[in-house]
């Protein structure tokens, strides 16, 4: 100060005023890395399954390889499921079953279903699934109940594109309507 230095207490009030601007840069640049953190995978995934921040921190060193594990794990389980599906169904409704069961699945949301469930992580999954699909069209076919004017894996890929609408459609039979207009569009035409 100009006057009255006579005391280390002069010099709080100045010290407060230019300090107060570092201070708040100090808390933007906390705030951003925090935001920066609670964005990350991890964090995305420990609130989806319901565990604490800390508990992940303490006991997964390596997060996202845990990330990559479980989200491996999840798909194939649903891979599985829906591979048995096609097994226990008649003949004439694997195909729908099957479908139906995807949209299901795709219906079921995270709270980031981009960070969870990518477009880079989903496509192995659904090449094998469009494989399935697949098979279950050309069994059709065999029957004459799809469509042949367009290759089968074709209609396989637009089966499981549009299945993608699923988490979109409202109400609680979407997955059946959307599976049962999926089957309607690959189904033979005279």
């Amino acid at each position: 100060p100009a006057a009255g230095a006579d005391s280390f207490a002069s010099y709080i009030l100045p010290g407060f005023t230019l300090g107060w601007f570092v201070v708040a840069g100090m808390m933007r640049l906390l705030r951003s890395g925090m935001l920066e953190v609670l964005d990350s995978e991890y964090v995305k995934l420990a609130r989806v399954k319901g565990v604490g921040r800390a508990t992940l921190y303490k006991y997964v060193p390596d997060t996202e390889s845990a990330i990559r594990s479980w989200q491996e794990r999840e798909m194939a389980r649903h891979l599985v499921q829906l591979r048995g599906i096609a097994t226990a169904s008649e003949a004439g409704s694997r195909l729908e079953s099957v479908l139906e069961a995807y949209v299901n699945i795709r219906r079921h949301r995270h709270e980031d279903a981009q960070g969870l469930h990518g477009a880079d992580r989903l496509a192995p999954v659904e090449a094998e699934l469009r494989d399935l699909v697949r098979e279950l069209i050309e069994e059709d076919r065999a029957a004459g109940r799809a469509r042949t004017d367009v290759p089968a894996d074709q209609l396989a890929a637009f089966a499981v594109a549009s299945a993608g609408a699923a988490p979109h459609m409202p109400g609680s039979n979407a997955a059946k309507t959307l599976a049962a207009l999926i089957v309607q569009t690959l189904g033979a035409h005279s």
